[in-house]
């Protein structure tokens, strides 16, 4: 087939949210802002460069709204989008023009990305090397997980910081400590000691002596 072959839309069918157009090529689908934008009617006739431009512009556009609907769920590194649409068989310049549209729009960002899983080991005491391996596996520039790392140090610190100063303060104060005993929360202050527990007692789940 050449560039100078004619395509006929023959017919134009509503299928669910998308046109199944009929052309002397066979069928495709089409969004309806790319039927509006390219006058996809029956009858108009489009050469055979025009009517791949439309098929190309309507593949770009479906991927696209693939990956900002994949995006939606969680935050994603920049890897991970590139092997999803590698996955959807976008070929490689069509999945860079993708990646740059969404990084341009702020729907992916590395830096935002590693800011988040740095928060989350923070949260859930999960180190710093459990971060480094994340970031590494995800993709992210090291230059990206140093700054995370250095970060998370920087945050620990105030934490451990903050947690110290909540103990001296309540000691200022003459809070006692507080401790768990037999499901039960007793104070303690300084010198004081907990009291023995009765071998006689019995706890909750535990079985007495028969008879």
């Amino acid at each position: 087939m050449t560039d100078g072959q004619e395509v006929v839309i023959e017919k134009i069918e509503l299928e669910k949210k998308q046109y199944r157009v009929t052309s002397s090529l066979g069928e495709h689908l089409f969004s309806e802002e790319t039927v509006i934008k390219y006058g996809l009617f029956k009858g108009r006739i489009f050469t055979r460069a025009q009517f791949d431009e439309i098929l190309g512009a309507e593949s770009y556009q479906s991927l696209l709204n693939k990956a900002i609907k994949f995006l939606s769920h969680q935050e994603r590194s920049v890897k991970e989008v590139e092997e999803y649409l590698q996955k959807q068989e976008a070929d490689e310049q069509t999945a860079s023009r993708i990646i740059e549209k969404l990084i341009a729009f702020g729907y992916l960002n590395d830096v935002r990305y590693a800011s988040l899983v740095r928060e989350y080991a923070l949260m859930t005491r999960k180190g710093p090397r459990y971060l480094e391996n994340r970031l590494r596996e995800k993709g992210v520039a090291m230059e990206i997980i140093a700054a995370a790392l250095d970060d998370y140090g920087a945050d620990r610190e105030e934490e451990l910081a903050a947690s110290v100063t909540a103990d001296f303060l309540r000691k200022s104060a003459g809070e006692p400590n507080t401790t768990e005993v037999g499901g039960r929360t007793e104070s303690k202050t300084e010198g004081q000691t907990l009291p023995e527990a009765d071998p006689r007692r019995v706890f909750p789940g535990d079985r007495g002596p028969a008879g």
